[in-house]
């Protein structure tokens, strides 16, 4: 950057544009490429930066997958872009729009998983903490204060063979 701005941030007054605003919100809207040989000429929302950095050509490429905008590729160049550019960053676009939707897909799994993994979890410290009486399962307090009494008092289970009492 001739100006001493950071180009790889991804905040600041461009970390998200409207759609249908300014040429990349066209670009994402519309689903169309652009490709201006002179930004010079062209008026844009840092014009200023434009100027600055001397910025001789534009190409942006929307990312598109599955008939979902993800996005948009923007290029900014000192050297002139052409045809041949152009179409080179439409399929790198599509290409990208590929990886992006296979991160997102790979982080819901991941997303999904790890509820699933909690809510087992959950089932099985609420199986553990309930008190089992015969067909009853309960948590309640009241509950589990009549089941501990019943259990207090309920007959020790006896083999099924009594030995004759000696007379």
């Amino acid at each position: 950057s001739l100006s001493g701005e950071s180009w790889c941030r991804t905040d600041g007054d461009f970390c998200r544009m409207p759609l249908a605003h300014f040429k990349v919100g066209r670009i994402a809207s519309d689903r169309a490429g652009l490709l201006i040989a002179d930004p010079q000429s062209e008026q844009w929302a840092r014009a200023d930066w434009v100027k600055a950095e001397h910025i001789t050509s534009f190409v942006g490429q929307p990312l598109v997958f599955r008939d979902e905008t993800l996005g948009v590729l923007a290029v900014f160049r000192r050297e002139p872009l052409d045809q041949q550019d152009f179409r080179w960053l439409r399929m790198f676009a599509d290409q990208a729009a590929a990886v992006i939707a296979n991160a997102r897909a790979f982080s819901e799994l991941d997303r999904l998983r790890q509820q699933l993994e909690s809510h087992n979890a959950y089932l099985k410290e609420e199986i553990d903490s309930a008190l089992s009486f015969g067909r009853i399962v309960g948590r309640s307090r009241l509950l589990r204060h009549v089941l501990e009494q019943v259990d207090d008092v309920a007959p020790v289970p006896r083999p099924h063979r009594l030995m004759p009492a000696h007379r």
